[in-house]
């Protein structure tokens, strides 16, 4: 979702349950290489439990600080029919915790609490990128403020990597960390690269490694990105990621996120 800069900072939409801004290394001790390549498939999931989380520190000029945290929890079933990828999302949990936050919420923070209870249907087309969304709360049709409902439904489809080859590494491009906006100026899809580590075990499940250190340009600033994604071989759903993004600036204030995203799969 969108995630706006307010005078002392930025905002983004996740947050970290540890203290400091630094993400998850991978630090597997059976990593292994991939060998030849891998295609990453599409097997259907059902009731698998998806949390995202960020935070946001934002230091204004003075030495003031802010900081956001916010948290959604879903179930989440995904299915594949040909080129057309099929999602499910039913938000069973959503908020935001402020400290130090000056002149109340914004319009975007009540949307976000208010994503409990709505079940969001996505279409995405796997070869043109098309998506189709429509989210409904209490089964009445409901509209994220500013129309976002499109948009929670691009970055979900885009945790969907089935049919992508990889190869000890390779790298990735165009990895969606978030959807950034400040006042007056249009909003920006942060995307870094990656570069695939190797394949390894996790929770019973055999993934693929990748990881970031990249830069990348956002509202004239050259912003760091570091962290981890983690890919389901089975599903070729994203698993696991937390990504660091710092170096924004804006106001004469400076931003820092930590945006991690888990999904457990039954």
């Amino acid at each position: 979702m969108r995630r706006s800069l307010p005078v002392v900072g930025a905002m983004i939409w996740l947050a970290a349950c540890q203290q400091s801004l630094e993400p998850q290394t991978s630090s597997f001790a059976d990593l292994r290489p991939i060998e030849g390549q891998i295609v990453l498939g599409s097997a259907s999931v059902g009731g698998a439990i998806r949390r995202e989380i960020w935070k946001q520190r934002a230091y204004s000029r003075y030495g003031d600080q802010l900081q956001i945290t916010t948290a959604t929890e879903a179930r989440i079933s995904v299915s594949r029919k040909g080129g057309t990828v099929f999602m499910q999302v039913a938000f069973t949990e959503a908020d935001v915790d402020f400290d130090n936050m000056p002149g109340g919420e914004d319009t975007y923070y009540v949307d976000v609490r208010n994503l409990k209870g709505t079940s969001l249907d996505i279409e995405y087309n796997a070869h043109t990128g098309a998506t189709l969304v429509s989210l409904e709360q209490h089964g009445v049709p409901y509209e994220l403020v500013g129309h976002r409902t499109h948009e929670l439904g691009k970055q979900l489809a885009r945790e969907h990597f089935g049919g992508l080859i990889v190869r000890q590494g390779r790298k990735l491009p165009r990895l969606f960390i978030g959807t950034f906006s400040v006042p007056g100026e249009p909003e920006i899809d942060l995307f870094v690269s990656g570069t695939v580590r190797g394949e390894t075990m996790l929770d019973g499940r055999r993934i693929v490694v990748v990881m970031v250190d990249d830069v990348a340009t956002l509202f004239g600033n050259t912003v760091e990105v570091a962290g981890h994604l983690y890919l389901d071989l089975a599903s070729g759903l994203s698993i696991s990621s937390d990504f660091v993004v710092s170096g924004i600036r804006y106001g004469g204030g400076s931003n820092e996120f930590d945006i991690r995203r888990d999904l457990a799969i039954k």
